[in-house]
């Protein structure tokens, strides 16, 4: 039977009109394909599409193409963190498992292979797959030296992932010395095996006799991607020069994908720096890579290839193949490729001047082609002696390993103390000791600490389950209450495990939980092992058919996002009891919580070894009654920094909390986004926060807050206390809104007839028509929670339609409004007007998808961004707030799904929850 090799990438030819990655894949496919193994490409995005003549040529070429697209299931469950890449590596981690590959190599790109190589580093899995990453373009290079700011603090996690990626690996390529030389000294850790081999590229037209040509050149062709780090500011630079010296081309060509200068699209870059110039430009953005080179070797054109930074790029590659004239900035691992004959010739520095002068000699003298570093045939022999020598030694390994049983072995080893906390939630907590009953794993201890419930009903339980422990040889403590960090150590004193595992009364394990927990330790030696969780609510015992609302997806020993959120993973993990106890275990800090995620920051910090599962080991519970919902959660927050006040020096420690606190309010929004008028009305906010808060500029605008919230009596009171205070204008406004607080306190108590009285007085204060339609929400916020308002609601409604002002939030809000009402055809009147200003939207930030729109080579923005615009990192405006309308919606359907039949049926309406409900 033929070795198996599959190749996870996130871009591969025919998916991608060109792309180093992608070019990579698609001739490592075809020449181990070519050489009798299988081979499987899976390709690690979403929305994607393939040229029929492309998939035909795979299909061809005996390698199956697997799309991550075919094994996402829609409605896909939530994420935390929703983070793609790692939502990605979750979903490439199910695929590998349910298929046996003898290789899989891995792109640094993305971290595809993030949770499948903590899954074998754990000893769960994969023990007879090898696996390789290769170096391309970490996402931190490409940040570094596109001159990129960090707009999005995710970033971070994906920065760890690539380098953990790099660091599990079995085996790691890079294409150049370089790149290998890069990683070592930004924090990647490299394993013992770590091969310099050049890409592969086809070569079956490749001939030394056309070396060594000169080539007159009339035309200059910027080969790259259009955007800084492929220097494209250079090559300007360079072209004013050459224009002021009066010595032009006949034409410049700009050949390569758009992107964005200093957050400016780079053909209005272009178009900008052209004016002066006096030769015509062309700007060819569409071209695959076979027409790219086409196009590149017809007439007399030199290809130019400024970059500020590359690894191995397939632009010179090809050039040197294929005898086209070229030259190149000397960065990275540009000049391994070039034979050092020709260094001087073809290269130059980062000094316009040089580039400049090398455009004269070439305008004048010509350019010859140049000759490759290397021998093709013997870089191919190269790669295929690799692999065939490596799935040769895993297989030897194996059959070497053959007799022996791990997991049985730690089974017979390895004791467990599990430490269970519980505090007036008795039905809950039968429902976690009969989990623990149920474990496939025997060795192991239950501590129950009660922690001073007061609930008379617990005390009768716990006498009836005493007498089980008691022959079960587990432990019961009841203390007095001093919450949760001095219970699980309490809970800790008394264990005698080699292991902790720590439990909450309100979670459920499942029936593998203690075994894998415990064979991933002993595998990796670890300190702490943190899993994957499944988050669902309610207070039935969870089995297969509970609805899960949300992944928890760890990603381990991360310092740098942990400044923002807890990564790491949940209390419910695996310790290691002595360095638990060497730690000093959980700080007791009564009636704060985030006791879990400061212990294992603290344990990250002094260096302890973390282990990952990527399998869901319990249900998680989230109901109402929770400790977290319950706690101050900026003092949680403060809290779970601690430890970086107790390990870094004053300066860093600061830097943490000033990090946390700068990007707090772009994961946590200052207004709650449950209702969508908040869009609308959240200047509010911003108000109140601003200035001195005693002053009546921020005392006025927080009532509103306050009548927004419920909070009904202390706004009154407030009210009064501002009733004759400051300026006639400021004493206007606060009788405005003592009006609305009526008018609203009206509607929630059923005074329908009062409430229209004010609604009608309203006007007299003339407000502006955005105010009047906040003011109009406000209302119907209090009149969806009636059983008796339809009537009042469609009063509302109408009013607010026949305010000419629209946007997407108020078409949204009013699309739901309209769904309660049982009025379809407005419901999808308004969801499709959002839609199209939306539409409008992404049309008026991608000014070259609008020209293509005009010109029907796409239907509109949203075939554009299905197709190309999300796999370009591209964000579809107000994708959040369609997401909550569109959820608004559903719930409102699921919770009367009779009378809202037609509107499952509807195109429209499906079309949203699909597209609405994919990672934005």
């Amino acid at each position: 039977m033929s070795d198996s090799i599959c190749i996870v990438t996130p871009d591969l030819l025919g998916f991608v009109r060109n792309g180093g990655i992608g070019t990579s894949c698609y001739y490592i496919a075809s020449e181990f394909s070519r050489n009798g193994y299988n081979v499987t490409c899976f390709l690690s995005q979403f929305n994607s599409s393939i040229d029929s003549e492309w998939k035909n040529k795979y299909k061809e070429d005996g390698i199956n193409i697997v799309v991550a697209e075919s094994y996402k299931n829609f409605p896909e469950i939530s994420s935390f963190p929703n983070h793609s890449n790692l939502i990605m590596a979750d979903l490439v981690y199910r695929f590998l498992i349910n298929n046996n590959f003898d290789l899989v190599l891995f792109m640094d790109w993305h971290a595809n292979g993030f949770y499948a190589l903590h899954a074998k580093r754990s000893g769960l899995h994969f023990q007879s797959t090898q696996f390789l990453v290769q170096v391309h373009s970490p996402s931190l290079w490409h940040t570094l030296n596109n001159a990129e700011l960090v707009n999005d603090p995710q970033q971070m996690l994906t920065w760890y992932m690539e380098r953990k990626c790099v660091e599990m690996a079995d085996v790691v390529i890079s294409p150049s010395r370089y790149m290998i030389k890069w990683t070592q000294d930004h924090g990647f850790c490299l394993p013992k095996k770590t091969y310099v081999l050049p890409n592969l590229i086809d070569n079956k037209n490749y001939s030394k006799k056309i070396k060594n040509k000169l080539i007159k050149i009339k035309e200059f062709v910027f080969f790259g991607r259009l955007e800084y780090r492929k220097g494209l500011v250079q090559f300007c630079d360079a072209l004013d020069r050459l224009n002021d010296l009066g010595t032009i081309p006949e034409k410049v060509c700009f050949l390569g994908k758009f992107s964005t200068i200093s957050h400016k699209h780079s053909v209005i870059y272009i178009a900008e720096r052209s004016k002066r110039w006096n030769f015509p430009i062309e700007i060819q953005s569409r071209l695959d890579q076979q027409e790219a080179l086409l196009y590149l070797s017809n007439s007399q054109r030199l290809a130019v290839i400024p970059s500020i930074s590359d690894n191995s790029p397939y632009s010179v590659y090809e050039c040197l193949v294929f005898g086209i004239p070229f030259i190149a900035r000397d960065v990275g691992g540009v000049a391994e490729l070039i034979a050092t004959s020709y260094h001087q010739k073809l290269l130059f520095d980062d000094n316009p001047r040089s580039l400049t002068a090398l455009f004269l000699n070439s305008l004048r003298s010509g350019v010859y082609t140049g000759n490759l570093a290397f021998d093709l045939d013997s870089n191919r022999s190269k790669w295929k002696t690799l692999f065939s020598e490596i799935i040769k030694e895993n297989k030897s390994l194996l059959s070497a390993n053959l007799h022996k049983n791990s997991k049985k072995d730690v089974k017979n080893k390895t004791f467990v103390s599990v430490c269970l906390i519980h505090y007036n939630r008795p039905s809950l907590l039968k429902q976690a000791i009969s989990s623990l009953k149920a474990q496939d794993y025997k060795n192991f201890e239950v501590i129950l600490v009660d922690d001073g419930s007061t609930d008379s009903s617990v005390s009768k339980m716990l006498k009836t389950i005493e007498t089980d422990f008691n022959v079960r040889g587990w432990k019961l403590l009841r203390l007095e209450n001093g919450y949760l960090g001095r219970a699980r150590n309490i809970a800790a004193s008394h264990a005698i495990g080699d292991y902790l595992l720590f439990m909450d009364d309100d979670n459920v394990a499942k029936p593998h939980m203690i075994s894998t927990f415990v064979q991933a330790a002993e595998a990796m030696s670890a300190d702490l092992i943190t899993s994957k969780f499944d988050v669902f609510s309610g207070e039935n015992k969870p089995n297969k058919k509970t609805k899960i609302i949300e992944h928890y997806l760890p990603v381990g020993n991360i310092i740098s996002f942990s400044t923002i959120s807890n990564v790491i993973g949940d209390a419910n993990s695996l310790f290691r009891r002595d360095y638990f106890l060497q730690q000093k275990g959980f700080t007791e800090d009564y009636g704060v919580g985030h006791e879990d995620f400061e212990l294992n920051l603290k344990l990250v910090l002094s260096g302890a070894k973390v282990g990952v599962i990527p399998e869901s080991l319990f249900w998680y519970r989230r109901n109402n009654s929770s400790m977290l919902s319950s706690t101050n959660s900026t003092a949680n927050t403060i809290r779970s920094l601690r430890p970086f006040f107790e390990k870094f020096p004053a300066d860093l420690a600061e830097m943490a909390l000033t990090l946390n606190s700068l990007v707090f309010t772009s994961i946590n929004p200052t207004f709650p986004i449950d209702n969508l008028y908040n869009s609308l009305s959240n200047y509010d906010d911003t108000l109140a926060s601003s200035g001195d808060p005693d002053s009546l500029s921020s005392l006025i605008p927080l009532t509103r807050i306050l009548i927004k919230n419920g909070s009904y009596e202390v706004a009154k009171q407030l009210l009064c206390q501002l009733e004759s205070s400051g300026t006639q204008e400021q004493q206007q406004e606060v009788k405005f809104i003592y009006l609305i607080l009526n008018c609203i306190e009206y509607a929630a108590n059923g005074n329908y007839g009062h409430m229209r009285s004010i609604i009608n007085k309203i006007n007299y204060f003339l407000p502006s028509k955005t105010e009047l339609i906040i003011i109009y929400f406000e209302i119907l916020k209090v009149l969806e929670k009636r059983n008796d308002s339809l009537k009042q609601i469609s009063f509302i409604v109408n009013r607010i339609n026949n305010i000419k002002i629209k946007t997407i939030p108020i078409h949204l809000e009013l699309a739901f409004y309209f769904t309660l009402l049982g009025k379809h055809t407005d419901l999808f009147r308004h969801l499709r007007e959002a839609l199209k200003m939306s539409d409008a939207d992404y049309l008026s930030i991608r000014p070259d998808v609008a020209k293509s729109v005009i010109s029907c080579n796409f239907k509109s923005g949203i075939e554009h961004y299905i197709l190309h615009g999300k796999n370009e990192g591209m964000t579809w405006p107000s994708s959040a707030l369609f997401k909550i309308a569109i959820d608004r919606i559903s719930l409102h359907i699921s919770s009367d799904s009779n009378s809202n039949i037609s509107i499952m049926n509807n195109e429209i309406f499906n079309f949203l929850l699909i597209f609405f409900s994919k990672d934005e």
